[in-house]
């Protein structure tokens, strides 16, 4: 079973998600968790999916993490952007019978291909995949616009890292995090997004309501957030593990454990 979780804050954005989904695979939208960022009441009645609160001020591993609590314990999880959207027919029955594929049990991380803006050129769609494996092993981080998670992989690792509370690299954290853990990270060129909204390629909800130089200030943020973690940036990593807070739940930002770190 597969939920997808979203976190927004843009009406027309999620909206044409959902809508997506649902013209892919009828009824698919029920298992969707969406992160409310601020979301109008009008969108809160018309969709069946589960709506729950995120923290404030935003942090995107914050809501992914809310939002996977509100999802049965034992689902896969599938993160999505808000300004993406499904192409493929039958999504979430291909996705789960992907995950089944003995071939494939020690992936942790699949990345669906993206028809739009990605980082990574390796999530790019193809159109010569007749041939090609269903998934084929990344060698560079995944950028979380369409990624599923397997569950058995996510009890393992931890939640996303609520420190990175500004802008990217809580992906690289995540693969790096699963890599170490035993994992593999991969795409499937067997379900395809579109990624991308009011002519941005990519990052249009940031870019809706920050700056370019804001979003970059952001990213630089977070990036010696990584760099102190890890010891280096993305492929130049030092460093194996770096736990703070609490002992048992060291990605969380709250946790009420007695035991936490100050």
């Amino acid at each position: 079973m597969i939920w997808a979780v979203v976190p927004s804050r843009t009406d027309g954005y999620v909206d044409h998600l959902l809508r997506s989904m649902e013209v892919s695979e009828p009824g698919s939208s029920q298992y969707c968790v969406v992160a409310d960022n601020g979301l109008s009441r009008s969108f809160l009645a018309r969709w069946p999916c589960t709506i729950v609160d995120t923290p404030s001020p935003f942090c995107f591993a914050a809501a992914i993490n809310k939002a996977v609590c509100a999802i049965p314990p034992t689902a896969d999880i599938l993160i999505m952007n808000d300004d993406a959207a499904m192409t493929t027919n039958y999504w979430r029955m291909r996705a789960e019978r992907l995950l089944q594929l003995r071939e494939y049990l020690d992936y942790g991380l699949i990345s669906f291909a993206i028809n739009g803006g990605v980082g990574n050129p390796e999530q790019r769609q193809s159109l010569t995949t007749m041939d090609a494996p269903a998934v084929l092993e990344a060698t560079k981080t995944l950028c979380f616009v369409a990624v599923l998670v397997r569950r058995t992989a996510w009890d393992v690792v931890g939640p996303m890292d609520e420190r990175f509370t500004f802008y990217g690299l809580d992906d690289d954290d995540m693969c790096r995090r699963m890599h170490l853990a035993g994992w593999k990270c991969g795409v499937t060129q067997k379900i395809v997004v579109t990624h991308g909204m009011d002519g941005r390629p990519h990052s249009s909800s940031y870019l809706k309501y920050h700056s370019q130089a804001e979003a970059d200030a952001m990213f630089h943020k977070n990036k010696q957030i990584y760099v102190d973690k890890w010891g280096g940036m993305p492929g130049q990593e030092t460093l194996t593990v770096r736990t703070r807070g609490c002992v048992r739940h060291p990605y969380l930002s709250q946790c009420e454990c007695p035991e936490r770190v100050k």
